[in-house]
């Protein structure tokens, strides 16, 4: 006899052989206790998960000669010949090579006659999403008044791709990746039968790279049974697939943590010259590090994780090592690695860079982080400028919120919450520390736009910061502050603005605005009021940026107020 693959040795043959379908198995083999039939299925799910396999065992449970049975005795004529594959009654087909409507009118002919020697003529048709547009439609009369002999057993790895009238004619029952652990014990139980001496780190890795296909892990079993003479073991698995050594992976990942260079650049160099595929090493550690993350975020990691129990005792020291933000930058930097060797990088030098990159990098802290720690120094009576002087002279401050700071009273001056404005406090105000440092404030922010540009600055220190998170500003303007909100919103000057909150408080942010006409103004927001406390005269002379204030409104320069072409109010 002719040698066979595993995957054809070791086919499931009754229902309790499938592994981890469970959840189909046991309702087809209920709805055949219970003569319960359909006369069409649907199986859906990725490769290797027993698709096919189910729909023949179906097929043999209702043409079995003892049946219809929930377990076919694979004993019988019929169970035999569907087993080989050469009953006249269980016909498969392959969608991707007849796809045309002259085919499935040939099948729709053939399915008028009953069968020759079984109860049902029963059609398996694999990858069905492939066949066309008109194929379905001379399908689906069939599908709607099927004749009482015929059984349709559908199996696509791509259910979306089918019609609607298709889909609602079938029973559907999607098949699941087949989870880690079941895959590493049938492995086990498989390499046994063989009589295949492989270490457990070897299974696990076998059953880590059949990513949820049972038929992929078999098909790398064969390979790497063919290439070794003696026990299999997981380093020789990984020479033979070309892939990346878990232990180098924890090595790198050391000398990330200890910032070690020259050990780094010692493990790339390793890595060339044993002849590691950069892409596939990129994909190895891009899924290392995501394991991390779930061993942070999880209490129990490893029933989520491939994850053999040697290389489990190895990712439990490493919870909380890295902060989830260090990992998103590192698998970003990977990510970035990976585009630039698409685009024709030297993988060497680019490589190279990247882990020195992530050797040398700094601890990253989220922005969420810092204002929620500020509001619970605040809130504690502490301060807000404690995360950023922790020497500071605790009778010198004022109390701040960096998500709601207090307003400017006057537009021209910003008064910083750092220093208690002498309306506090008229007879003798407090003096700052020598030492103190001015906390990262609305306030101090809008001063650094009019800095760079004055008008800008003097319109967005009108409006009032309603909020501030980790992913946007919101600016609002009350009373008819309409003008604006529409000249900070430009597009150069939304630039500038955005550019600064990057620059200022270390992420980039969004600026919100909107205008809330049911107050009355605040800060100047009004039209009435002139940012300026000079002369009109003297306006262009002084603030050079007027103009374009001028341009934007189409107005005219009368008097200390800005006016438009059409009056007084219209800004």
């Amino acid at each position: 006899m002719s040698y066979l693959v595993l995957a054809r040795k070791y086919r499931p043959q009754t229902f309790e052989d499938v592994i981890a379908q469970k959840h189909i198995t046991a309702t087809l083999q209920n709805a055949i206790k219970q003569k319960r039939f359909s006369h069409a299925y649907l199986f859906t799910g990725t490769r290797g998960t027993g698709k096919t396999t189910t729909a023949r065992i179906l097929a043999k449970a209702l043409n079995c000669e003892k049946g219809p049975l929930p377990v076919p005795c694979n004993e019988c004529t019929n169970c035999k010949q569907i087993t080989t594959g050469s009953s006249l009654d269980v016909i498969e087909v392959d969608a991707a090579s007849n796809t045309g409507v002259d085919d499935i009118r040939n099948l729709r002919e053939s399915a008028r006659y009953t069968p020759a020697a079984s109860r049902y003529k029963i059609y398996i048709i694999d990858e069905v999403h492939r066949l066309s547009g008109p194929a379905f439609d001379a399908l689906l009369k069939t599908l709607e008044e099927p004749p009482a002999h015929i059984v349709f057993i559908f199996a696509t790895t791509d259910p979306q791709k089918l019609p609607a009238t298709i889909l609602s004619r079938c029973q559907r029952y999607d098949f699941r990746r087949i989870p880690f652990k079941d895959m590493s014990d049938y492995l086990k139980v498989l390499a046994d039968k063989e009589d295949i001496n492989i270490e457990e780190d070897g299974i696990a890795l076998l059953a880590q790279k059949g990513d949820g296909s049972l038929r992929d892990a078999l098909s790398i079993f064969e390979q790497v049974i063919a290439s070794s003479d003696d026990k299999i073991t997981r380093e020789m698995i990984a020479d033979t697939l070309g892939l990346v050594d878990l232990d180098l992976l924890f090595n790198l990942t050391e000398c990330i943590m200890k910032k070690d260079s020259n050990s780094a650049l010692k493990l790339v160099e390793d890595m060339f010259i044993s002849g590691v595929d950069v892409s596939q090493f990129i994909l190895d550690f891009q899924e290392h590090f995501r394991k991390i993350l779930i061993v942070n975020a999880s209490e129990n990691p490893f029933d989520y994780l491939a994850v053999s129990d040697y290389f489990q005792e190895k990712y439990i020291p490493l919870k909380d090592k890295f902060t989830d933000s260090d990992i998103f930058r590192i698998v970003k930097m990977l990510s970035d690695l990976q585009l630039d060797l698409k685009a024709g990088a030297d993988p060497s030098i680019f490589l190279e860079v990247a882990i020195l990159r992530m050797v040398r990098m700094e601890s990253s802290v989220l922005l969420e982080d810092v204002l929620k720690k500020l509001n619970e120094l605040n809130l504690s009576g502490g301060g807000g400028s404690d995360l950023f002087a922790p020497n500071v002279d605790q009778s010198s401050k004022k109390k701040f919120n960096p998500v709601r700071s207090a307003p400017a009273q006057n537009p021209v001056v910003s008064t910083s919450p750092s220093r208690p404005s002498t309306s506090e406090n008229s007879s003798s105000p407090p003096k700052p520390h020598p030492q103190a440092a001015t906390p990262i404030s609305w306030n101090d922010f809008v001063e650094r736009v009019k800095d760079e540009k004055r008008m800008l600055g003097e319109f967005l220190g009108q409006g009032e910061l309603t909020r501030m998170d980790g992913e946007s500003v919101e600016l609002t303007y009350f009373g008819n502050g309409t003008a604006q909100q529409q000249h900070i919103t430009k597009r150069e000057n939304r630039m500038i603005i955005e550019k600064n909150m990057k620059t200022v408080f270390g992420k980039a942010l969004r600026l919100v605005t909107k205008v809330d006409k049911s107050q009355p103004p605040k800060n100047g927001t009004d039209e009435k009021q002139s940012p300026f406390d000079i002369e009109p005269d003297k306006l262009y002379e002084k603030n050079p940026d007027l103009k374009e204030a001028v341009d934007l409104f189409g107005g005219e320069v009368k008097s200390i107020k800005i006016i438009g072409n059409k009056g007084e109010n219209d800004g």
